[in-house]
């Protein structure tokens, strides 16, 4: 069996690194190019979407394969896309 040694100390890279990369935020103003807010419920995005409507909406979904899909929230079927969180009936308020 191969035995793997790991140098002890701190790490030789230059700056701060991750392997996480994260998306961007949203500022506050809403100004940015793409706006990333949570997805609740296709209904819901498109109550939200109906306040920015010089924007378009999309759904960025997971496979069970880890491959991305953007979907266009206009044309999506409400069954395609689960819930994200429970809502109470009638919807979030």
């Amino acid at each position: 069996m191969a035995r793997i040694s790991r140098r002890a100390g701190p790490s030789p890279a230059t700056r701060s690194e991750t392997l996480r990369h994260l998306r961007p935020t949203t500022d506050p103003d809403r100004r940015n190019d793409i706006l990333w807010v949570n997805h609740l419920t296709i209904e819901d995005d498109r109550r939200l979407m109906e306040s920015l409507p010089a924007r378009a909406g999309y759904v960025l979904r997971w496979s069970p394969q880890c491959e991305v899909s953007l979907l266009p929230l206009a044309s999506l079927d409400p069954a395609a896309i689960p819930p994200s969180v429970w809502a109470p009936p009638g919807g979030v308020q």
